[in-house]
């Protein structure tokens, strides 16, 4: 609850903003600095939306009294429509499998992200309807609202979000069918973009020249080390002393870190056992191989492999750390290596689910092979020296 005190220190921004006083009770504030109290409610699936005028011309007090006769008005009208049947709502549905099927099995920042969209889009829209009745015009008249303010991806993010929770739903028995296969076409492609990155030996060489050449630290670090062993950047920055294996020259990445939630082993190189050496020798007492200088007993942050491309002369079209597992792929499928071995190590999914649940460590042998080779390729483009040939 606000009080009349701190409305009247909110300050005005470069667009319109709302700021709840209470419960359905809102002060719009304008760039220009006018203030307004809102009235905000969804009601039978729609959002009522009233201004109840200017807070220098309507006290706290009046705009409480409009706000409690509007919401008699709403109940009102709301006991004169006809009963829906009863049965879950789209909310209940959406709230079960965030509980049953989105937290268990995905990392805390996508289940923020999804309950963001939730709470920002689809609740707002039909949440109170009942799961079974939505459709798909009701969807579509969403995703195009979204589609319209100009994030594509996201319309198709928030429809894939949808599709998930009505299939739980059919599953569940709480309603008969997902609309969104019915909406294919409806809305514009999304445009694949695909990561930054370099491919030439002598790209590669420049590139490896100038992050040897930065003083170090663990950003300079953690680049080397996705470099070599070309895993996602958010796998390296978040890897702890306690998953590696030095005296097997292996990294076991756990499946709850990975992105298809499956375990990981990655190979070791001689150069990277001599990395993870260096940065052993600072001593710094921490879980985190990449600790974060502001604190130790966090892993660096995502924008740190950014900052220092940066650094390096590189924008952000040119090369990023993700581009690190594009060029690896590049170079080791242009020199023979095994394509098996190659997605294997980049932990691609297979296709076959049953044969995936027992290979997470085939292709070892080869791999191990392939990770050293490729550690040499980058030793020889970075020194000017001949590219070591296959063994």
């Amino acid at each position: 609850m606000l009080t009349i005190k701190q409305i009247d220190s909110l300050e005005a921004r470069a667009k319109r903003y709302l700021v709840k006083v209470e419960d359905n009770l809102y002060v719009e504030v304008q760039p220009t600095g006018s203030k307004s109290w809102v009235f905000s409610k969804m009601s039978q699936g729609d959002i009522v939306k009233k201004n109840f005028g200017t807070v220098s011309s309507v006290t706290l007090y009046e705009a409480r009294r409009k706000r409690d006769d509007l919401l008699q008005q709403l109940e009102a009208q709301k006991a004169q429509q006809p009963q829906k049947p009863k049965g879950k709502t789209f909310e209940e549905v959406a709230e079960e499998w965030m509980q049953v099927k989105c937290i268990p099995n995905t990392e805390s920042r996508n289940v923020e992200r999804q309950r963001r969209r939730l709470d920002k889009y689809v609740l707002p829209a039909f949440g109170t309807d009942e799961c079974r009745s939505i459709t798909g015009p009701q969807v579509l008249q969403l995703l195009r609202r979204i589609e319209g303010e100009g994030h594509n991806d996201l319309a198709h993010a928030v429809a894939t979000l949808i599709s998930m929770i009505l299939r739980f739903g059919v599953a569940c028995g709480y309603t008969d069918h997902d609309v969104i296969p019915d909406l294919r076409g409806a809305l514009a492609p999304v445009k694949v973009t695909h990561f930054a990155s370099i491919h030439k030996p002598e790209e590669i060489g420049e590139l490896l020249r100038r992050i040897e050449a930065l003083t170090p630290c663990i950003a300079k670090f953690g680049l080397l080390l996705c470099a070599h062993t070309f895993c996602r950047p958010g796998e390296v920055r978040a890897a702890k002393w306690d998953e590696f294996d030095l005296g097997e020259a292996e990294w076991h990445i756990p499946a709850g870190r990975m992105k298809m939630r499956r375990p990981h082993i990655v190979p070791l190189s001689k150069q990277v056992l001599a990395l993870l050496s260096e940065i052993k020798q600072y001593g710094v007492s921490s879980d985190y191989v990449l600790w974060s200088p502001r604190d130790p007993m966090k892993h660096i942050g995502s924008d740190s492999f950014k900052a220092a491309f940066r650094r390096l002369g590189y924008e952000a079209g040119s090369m990023t750390s993700h581009g690190f597992r594009s060029m690896a792929s590049t170079v080791l499928n242009e020199h023979g290596w095994p394509a098996d071995a190659i997605e294997r190590q980049l932990a691609h999914v297979d296709t076959n689910k049953v044969r995936a649940a027992y290979n997470h460590a085939e292709f070892l042998d080869t791999r191990r092979n392939m990770v050293q080779w490729y550690s040499d390729f980058l030793d020889a483009v970075r020194d000017g020296r001949p590219i070591p040939s296959n063994p």
